[in-house]
């Protein structure tokens, strides 16, 4: 008999190269997504092993929704998950691969049948299970507190990037092109307040493992690129990095 396999211990584990795909979905669908591959048992999963199932407490606990409309919300971000394209650049195998991550999702008209049946791609599921190398894990339950499709970003960028030291450096425009803000943000201080500044204050305040600021680096006047910085939060109530807000400019 099928099982709620939701748990706020349980951890998302995929490859990079899924990670750095462009989403163009909400916080609320990125979630979802996040939830379902949590699911996923990575020890013992193959690619054929492509369902699983979250209870409807679990998803509406996930996100904190109690109010009468919340099935009418979840139904209509589901609706918005079966149509995210992803587009996932495989450098090893020189490969370009467009995939609808997640394309059937079942679940009961009634309140007590409880499941949410999840059915993965079979071709996003070698991105998601028996991964040898260059693939990230962190605990899902990190990023209940995140509203921000951002910050969502943000926190997995630098779980990404974390084996390069407590300093990780990006060019604006590659930021720009992960977040999928090239359009969206032209000018700089736009795409700062909106897409920098909100989501390091918002992870900073999530209880998310990890406590982020960053700097901007200047190459002659203009800014071309972003120095982010992190540390391991060391109590519940650590949520500022220890010179957050202090933006320096250097010659990059």
């Amino acid at each position: 008999m099928e099982q709620n396999q939701f748990k706020r211990e349980n951890n998302s584990v995929q490859s990079n190269d899924l990670i750095r795909s462009v989403w163009s979905l909400d916080s609320v669908g990125l979630k979802i997504f996040e939830l379902a591959v949590s699911c996923i048992d990575t020890v013992t999963s193959n690619t054929d092993n492509n369902v699983v199932y979250i209870s409807k407490k679990a998803v509406f606990g996930m996100f904190g929704a109690t109010d009468e409309d919340r099935y009418t919300r979840f139904q209509e971000h589901l609706k918005k998950l079966q149509k995210q394209v992803i587009t996932i650049k495989d450098f090893d195998n020189g490969k370009i691969t467009q995939i609808v991550p997640i394309p059937t999702v079942q679940y009961g008209i009634k309140d007590d049948d409880d499941l949410i049946k999840f059915e993965f791609n079979k071709h996003i599921m070698p991105y998601l299970v028996e991964l040898k190398r260059n693939y990230t894990a962190y605990q899902i339950d990190n990023l209940r507190n995140m509203n921000s499709k951002y910050s969502i970003l943000m926190y997995k960028f630098i779980k990404m990037n974390a084996w390069k030291g407590a300093q990780i450096v990006v060019s604006v425009n590659d930021y720009k092109k992960y977040t999928d803000t090239q359009k969206q943000y032209v000018r700089f201080d736009n795409f700062e307040r909106r897409v920098l500044i909100d989501a390091v204050n918002e992870i900073n305040h999530s209880y998310a493992d990890i406590v982020i600021s960053y700097d901007k680096i200047k190459n002659g006047r203009k800014i071309s690129a972003i120095r982010f910085k992190w540390r391991d939060r060391t109590s519940h109530n650590d949520n500022k990095y220890e010179n957050d807000g202090q933006m320096t400019i250097d010659d990059y």
